[in-house]
């Protein structure tokens, strides 16, 4: 009996020893996966909070505030630009405009001259061959002499006016100054230069072609070249140097 007592004691202490690790295990086990749950919740709320705030922060950083006032700045500084490139061009338009019609009206200017001329030719001057020839050098009286009517009594008529010291100075002063400065002034040789008034009187030697050619051509482009009319004459040598007459009007 106290055998049987005994045996019985070590089976149940066997059956306790072998329940007791089981049911610790079972309480154990559900805390333990809850808390694991738990901590992996806090740790993505964690990571999801600081990847909102990362990108809230990025987001501040590329956006930036538009100022209407920069962007209306710029429009009326383009607005200015765009009006004073128009003004330009129809400053330049107007420009081109005024040179052509100041360039026809020169040329009908000279055009009157010339028939204001030869209907003065028509009609004979009182002014004889000798009273004429007495007026220019010898090597220019075989040029003068073909000049009748208006014409002739208009440089007679120069000729006895009084030196001019003013406009007709200046002029006198500005043709030679060009002549003899020119870069082909080494094919001409200067006479004389006369200037009264609105006229003048230009006697020239030429010894190389084409160098008063080019010498008058460049100086009638000159700003105080006002003339509207020249009339001229020319006559070749033995020697083959060409003497020429201009008589010039304003």
């Amino acid at each position: 009996m106290g055998q049987l007592k005994i045996i019985g004691i070590l089976i149940i202490g066997i059956i306790i020893g072998y329940t007791l690790p089981l049911l610790s295990n079972g309480n154990q086990n559900p805390p333990n996966i809850k808390t694991h749950y738990i901590e992996a919740e806090l740790t993505n709320e964690k990571q999801n909070n600081l990847a909102l705030t990362k990108t809230e922060k990025s987001t501040k950083t590329e956006v930036t505030p538009c100022h209407q006032g920069d962007n209306k700045l710029s429009l009326d500084e383009l607005n200015t630009a765009n009006e004073v490139t128009s003004l330009k061009k129809i400053n330049s338009d107007l420009k081109s405009k005024y040179k052509y019609i100041e360039q026809e009206l020169l040329k009908s200017q000279q055009k009157v001259k010339t028939l204001d001329r030869q209907v003065g030719e028509l009609d004979e001057s009182d002014i004889t061959d000798k009273e004429f020839l007495e007026l220019v050098p010898e090597d220019y009286e075989n040029l003068v002499i073909n000049f009748r009517g208006k014409m002739r009594d208009d440089i007679y008529d120069f000729h006895n006016q009084p030196e001019d010291l003013d406009v007709g100075f200046a002029l006198s002063h500005n043709i030679s100054s060009f002549i003899v400065s020119h870069a082909h002034s080494f094919g001409v040789e200067l006479n004389s230069v006369t200037c009264k008034g609105a006229s003048c009187e230009v006697l020239i030697k030429e010894t190389e072609l084409p160098s008063w050619d080019r010498i008058y051509n460049d100086m009638t482009k000159q700003d105080w070249w006002k003339f509207t009319s020249t009339n001229a004459s020319s006559t070749t040598d033995a020697e083959g140097n060409i003497f020429i007459y201009n008589f010039m009007s304003i």
